[in-house]
């Protein structure tokens, strides 16, 4: 799923823990208590800027509760590098899923709006 953001903090969307938070990136792999692998990403083109301005604030094995904050970015910093504010949320094992509603919503406040459901 694809989403364009104007905010500056990434919370953890459940209760999971960290598999990957690189240092030269804005992306993180967490895995939820109940086993879906998720990989988010706040950047579409992060390769030439290293992680700069990228503040986590957590490790790899770290386990976070729901509306954590997981990293901090500057989004006014990356608009000036030219990137734009697209992200995106993949879930790297859908075979688990036996469906999602997803929100008509067309903009979400972090940690107060659902942007999807997912059954297992």
């Amino acid at each position: 799923m694809a989403f364009h953001y104007s905010g500056h903090t990434l919370y953890a969307p459940d209760d999971c823990r960290i598999d990957v938070i690189p240092e030269r990136g804005y992306e993180v792999r967490l895995r939820t208590l109940y086993g879906l692998k998720l990989f988010i990403t706040l950047s579409l083109q992060p390769l030439h800027l290293m992680g700069e301005k990228c503040e986590r604030l957590c490790r790899p094995g770290d386990t976070l509760v729901q509306g954590a904050p997981i990293m901090r970015i500057q989004p006014q910093w990356l608009k000036q590098k030219g990137i734009e504010l697209n992200g995106a949320l993949a879930l790297m094992n859908g075979h688990q899923v036996k469906g999602l509603t997803l929100s008509t919503n067309k903009q979400w406040v972090a940690n107060e709006d659902e942007i999807m459901g997912i059954y297992l």
